[in-house]
């Protein structure tokens, strides 16, 4: 895992390069602590910070690609070996990277999480894994084109002007979705794209080189048993699991267990809360060890200050605080360089509780549009917080909000926080309910050509383009980045995820015991009283809120 800047200049610059460099350097040397580098160009600049998993010495970026053309790049190419490259006694994927790009070879067989840049005086080219797991930012101004795999290392170079428009997304939301940034000036790469900037004709192009290709349903548990095989052995170090019990971390380490990797878990004192007992539990099954940390009211305003300085975007998710605790905790207490995460399981194998939601709202859908306008506008009296995660009576105020929706938007809209009327109070937007959508009524109309009458397939892509990618994917990074460790996601291999997309949606669908095909795969290998349904993870924010953190939000 690495971190890069660059910039050039169209025109004059105002902007001092050592200035832009002594701002990036502590930002990506976060993310790529072992080596820092620069190369100057008649215009700008370019810098890379790596972070060393293999090929220490000859891994060292940014490398020249041909006269004038260099490459820093982000992630792991896990079918390095498989890509013709005449560096096959190199151990790092940096070489045979560089090898197939000069040789123009397509860019779509790459299988891996990455972004990287190709750079000259008059041409930069960026990329984006194709399911965006990796974080990649640009500017485009009249005077400059800038660019890095942190947002907050473009912050010099842009005015602080907040868009109204994303801001009332992520009021929507608790998230940014779409391929906008909180200040106007910065954009992201849209995953599975390629950009391409030319100084000289002062030009920007975008191509989507890839997207989810056909599978064969036949070939599921093949396929996650070699795509963790494969992510855990790129580079002789220490891995870990990040573990909550669940199916989707047991699986990940179960695969590996031959390698004893270290189970990862943050739990909560509140024993409503804390998911410990199942993750102790789980790890014992598969005599693994489990280490794990405690997130508490007292963590919250301490490392508060820590916490949201080193975010290059606002992000609501009630995860992601304990999750960056976890990530600093195993930095400063053990060796492990790069950890294992489920994400993309439940986009992939309908793991959310809307798809069961969205399954009781297509027999709502029957009833007179007047009666579900009503049904939409009640509310039904809160009981206490302190006692469960996620109440029954907040699920049915939240199902019944979405009543007088088509069952697809109320897939997405059960997601929402403030709404757009209520937005409209708190600061000065004019955003229309399409307007907040945008992003997913997009990803939806793209999933239902592709998939067309298989409506779970659709929801599962719009979640992948959404939700996946701009809540789930960015926590995981920033979390993991913050302290210099690498969260691959074996889940979204290429492969992987095509065989998952070719499973009919109807299948993927269980009631009661959701994610079938994952729980087919466990059921041969643990005992069936280990495979309950888990809850959502939920740290006990709302119970915090009323007591210990009461004076402190005051």
């Amino acid at each position: 895992m690495c971190g890069f800047f660059g910039v050039i200049f169209k025109n004059s610059n105002d902007f001092s390069i050592d200035s832009l460099l002594l701002n990036a350097r502590p930002i990506l040397e976060t993310r790529g602590p072992d080596h820092w580098e620069t190369v100057l160009f008649e215009d700008g600049v370019l810098a890379s910070a790596r972070l060393e998993i293999r090929g220490a010495e000859e891994g060292k970026q940014p490398i020249q690609i041909e006269a004038e053309k260099w490459l820093a790049y982000n992630g792991e190419i896990y079918n390095f070996e498989s890509l013709d490259s005449t560096y096959d006694n190199l151990l790092s994927d940096t070489y045979h990277l560089a090898d197939y790009l000069k040789n123009k070879k397509d860019i779509a067989k790459l299988d891996g999480m990455f972004a990287f840049s190709i750079s000259s005086q008059d041409e930069v080219v960026l990329i984006r894994d194709r399911f965006g797991i990796k974080p990649l930012f640009y500017i485009n101004t009249q005077d400059y084109f800038a660019w890095s795999s942190d947002a907050r290392a473009l912050f010099p170079l842009v005015k602080k002007q907040l868009s109204k428009k994303v801001m009332a997304k992520y009021m929507a939301f608790n998230y940014l979705p779409g391929n906008d940034h909180i200040f106007s000036d910065i954009k992201k790469v849209p995953p599975g794209y390629k950009v391409v900037f030319k100084k000289s004709k002062n030009e920007l192009c975008f191509e989507r080189y890839a997207d989810i290709t056909d599978g064969s349903k036949d070939q599921l548990k093949g396929q996650l048993n070699l795509a963790i095989k494969i992510q855990t052995s790129l580079g002789k170090r220490e891995h870990g699991v990040y573990f909550s019990g669940g199916m989707d971390s047991t699986l990940l380490a179960l695969y590996s267990k031959d390698l004893k990797p270290s189970l990862f878990h943050v739990h909560f004192e509140e024993s409503v809360y804390s998911e410990h007992e199942k993750a102790l539990e789980m790890a014992k099954k598969m005599e693994l060890s489990l280490h794990q940390t405690t997130f508490t009211a007292k963590d919250f305003i301490h490392y508060l200050p820590e916490f949201v300085k080193g975010m290059p975007s606002p992000l609501a998710d009630p995860g992601h605080y304990p999750l960056w605790k976890l990530n600093k905790w195993i930095k400063e207490n053990h060796k492990a360089k790069y950890l294992l995460s489920g994400d993309g399981a439940d986009e992939l194998f309908c793991g959310y509780q809307t798809f069961a939601a969205t399954w009781i709202h297509q027999k709502i859908t029957h009833l007179p549009m007047s009666m579900r306008s009503f049904l939409a506008h009640l509310n039904l009296p809160l009981g206490s917080i302190n006692e469960t995660k996620i109440g029954i009576d907040y699920k049915i105020n939240k199902f019944l909000s979405g009543a007088n929706l088509p069952s697809d938007i109320a897939h997405f809209f059960w997601r929402n926080v403030f709404h757009p009327e209520q937005i409209s109070l708190l600061i000065e937007s004019e955003m229309t309910f399409t307007s907040l959508f945008e992003d997913y009524f997009t990803a939806l109309d793209e999933g239902k050509k592709r998939f067309g009458n298989d409506n779970i397939n659709s929801l599962l892509y719009a979640d992948m383009k959404t939700w996946l990618v701009d809540n789930n994917l960015y926590k995981v990074d920033h979390a993991s980045s913050s302290f210099g460790l690498e969260a691959r996601v074996p889940y979204l291999s290429n492969d992987l995820v095509s065989t998952a997309f070719s499973i009919p949606g109807k299948d993927k669908f269980k009631l009661i015991k959701n994610k079938p095909q994952l729980r087919r795969i466990l059921e041969k290998e643990l005992p069936a009283e280990c495979l309950k349904n888990k809850s959502p993870f939920q740290p006990p924010y709302q119970k915090w809120f009323q007591n210990e953190l009461y004076q402190f939000a005051k």
